[in-house]
């Protein structure tokens, strides 16, 4: 089997599965333009504005605006290994 007759077979494989890829995004996500019209409401009105959009929409937006924290835990690892790197007398208690 030639290199040419591999890819015509990889083909139809590979498109449906970008096909089957698409079609979860849209069942998911949310367009660019839906992004960007959230997002200026949200500048606009806030937090408030979660409540005039489409569940989707809002359920999405909220969890780019608000629902990305800080991890709390690593941040505190961080601290401590920088302790033991310097050399200073610390403990993860120290530093909550």
């Amino acid at each position: 089997m030639t290199h040419q007759q591999q890819i015509q077979i990889q083909k139809p494989a590979q498109a449906s599965s970008k096909a089957m890829l698409k079609s979860q995004k849209t069942e998911t996500g949310i367009t660019r333009t839906e992004y960007r019209k959230a997002r200026r409401l949200i500048r606009d009105n806030g937090r408030y504005a979660l409540r005039w959009m489409e569940s989707k929409t809002a359920a999405v937006m909220d969890v780019l605006l608000w629902g990305q924290q800080k991890d709390r835990l690593a941040e505190r690892a961080d601290i401590v290994a920088y302790c033991k790197r310097e050399g200073i007398e610390c403990n993860p208690r120290q530093t909550a």
